[in-house]
């Protein structure tokens, strides 16, 4: 019987954006209280991960761990243009409590 070949594994890729949202250490005044922004910000992320955007979010801490530095967020969007709009669309950087940083990522991986 002859050797049969291996399987290849199957590289499957998925287009998504990292959004790096750094404190603004100069931020303008907030219109609306600190507790309404938190509380649009959950609101945004519930929302984009319901409808399937929003992949995973998260704080981001400084490298001692102590002090809070900003967030990322991992979109999946047909285009970097659509992930600037849909960032910007979240509160605190709505508010440019947080200015962002959006880097196209695409994530690749291996199946059989």
């Amino acid at each position: 019987m002859a050797d049969q070949p291996q399987a290849q594994p199957y590289q499957r890729v998925d287009q998504l954006y990292v959004v790096i949202a750094r404190v603004n250490d100069q931020p303008p005044k907030l219109a609306i209280t600190n507790d309404e922004l938190l509380r649009q910000h959950r609101a945004y992320l519930k929302e984009e991960h319901d409808k399937g955007t929003l992949v995973g979010s998260g704080p981001g801490q400084d490298h001692d761990d102590k002090r809070y530095v900003g967030a990322v967020m991992l979109l999946r969007c047909a285009s970097l243009a659509d992930a600037t709009e849909l960032a910007h669309r979240e509160p605190y950087l709505r508010e440019q409590q947080r200015i962002a940083e959006i880097i196209p990522w695409r994530r690749v991986w291996f199946e059989k």
